[in-house]
């Protein structure tokens, strides 16, 4: 195996989280009198993900009269533009608005609270009005690696990938966004979603390798979970008989690494020493795992 030199690709992921933060600054909101907080000690503001509750917590507690009384929230606070969901009072001092379905996102609200309702202020500040907006969603789609089933049978491979998407997106959407083809024909994917909606992992099976090179296209399309990026990633499928680096990507998580992946599987009992080098870099770390190397610090 020939030395391989690997520059830093690291800088890509601090220019993505970048991106997410330009495009999710908070507008300023319309300024509260300070007046207000003699009964309004916080309330939901700035940018909030799609999927949450909105929230106004009270200077003090109000009596159980008065909550028994205003026992409908509904007609005490309410979202506009308007929202079906749950109005609550979760304490005496904290009302809790949650919505059925998730915000859409991208979009500007306001909060009224009739706080007339509930105490007597001086006139013009019958009702506190405030200001929140829902993120802008973005997403990325990575190829995590390309194995074969088994190593002694390098005909057919599956992919594995994600989308990272920066908000929380309903997995039956996301599933929309990706579709893979091998030489023109549409390959099946199967997928899982963590708990939070934000990373979607998917595998692609029955990827075939044979005596001439062939693509694998990862195309995708974010309109489905009101994402703007599209785009697609291609994957080369080597031919038979022909070992080579097929791709070199950097990994933040759970572990900064490199990895290197190449056509064919690696002998397990290869020595590295001196054939895979980090411009700037010493004292590395190497493992294997089937046709890739796995570079540490």
């Amino acid at each position: 195996m020939k030395p391989v030199r690997i520059i830093s690709i690291l800088l890509a992921s601090f220019a993505l989280i970048c991106a997410y933060s330009c495009q999710n600054k908070s507008e300023p909101s319309p300024k509260v009198n300070p007046a207000f907080t003699s009964y309004i000690s916080a309330f939901t503001s700035g940018i909030i993900s799609t999927g949450s509750s909105i929230k106004l917590r009270l200077a003090q507690e109000v009596s159980d009269e008065i909550r028994n009384a205003q026992s409908d929230v509904s007609k005490l606070f309410s979202i506009e533009p308007s929202m079906d969901g749950e109005y609550v009072w979760v304490t005496n001092q904290l009302i809790e608005f949650t919505p059925t379905t998730p915000f859409e996102s991208d979009t500007q609200f306001q909060g009224v609270f009739h706080l007339a309702s509930i105490a007597d202020v001086p006139e013009g500040m019958e009702e506190f009005r405030f200001h929140f907006k829902t993120m802008k969603q973005h997403m990325e789609v990575k190829v995590n690696t390309i194995k074969q089933y088994d190593p002694q049978e390098l005909r057919w491979q599956y992919l594995k990938g994600h989308v990272q998407t920066y908000d929380l997106a309903q997995g039956k959407n996301v599933e929309k966004t990706v579709v893979v083809k091998q030489d023109g024909k549409e390959l099946a994917l199967s997928w899982s979603h963590s708990n939070d909606g934000k990373l979607h992992e998917f595998t692609v099976d029955s990827i075939s390798r044979s005596d001439r090179q062939s693509d694998v296209v990862v195309a995708y399309n974010g309109k489905s979970i009101d994402a703007d990026q599209k785009d697609q990633l291609v994957q080369s499928i080597k031919p038979l008989g022909d070992f080579s680096i097929s791709d070199v990507s950097a990994i933040q998580q759970p572990e900064q690494m490199i990895v290197v992946r190449f056509s064919d599987p690696l002998n397990a009992d290869q020595n590295l020493d001196g054939l895979l080098q980090i411009e700037n870099v010493d004292g590395l770390r190497f493992t294997i795992d089937q046709n890739e190397i796995h570079a540490y610090t």
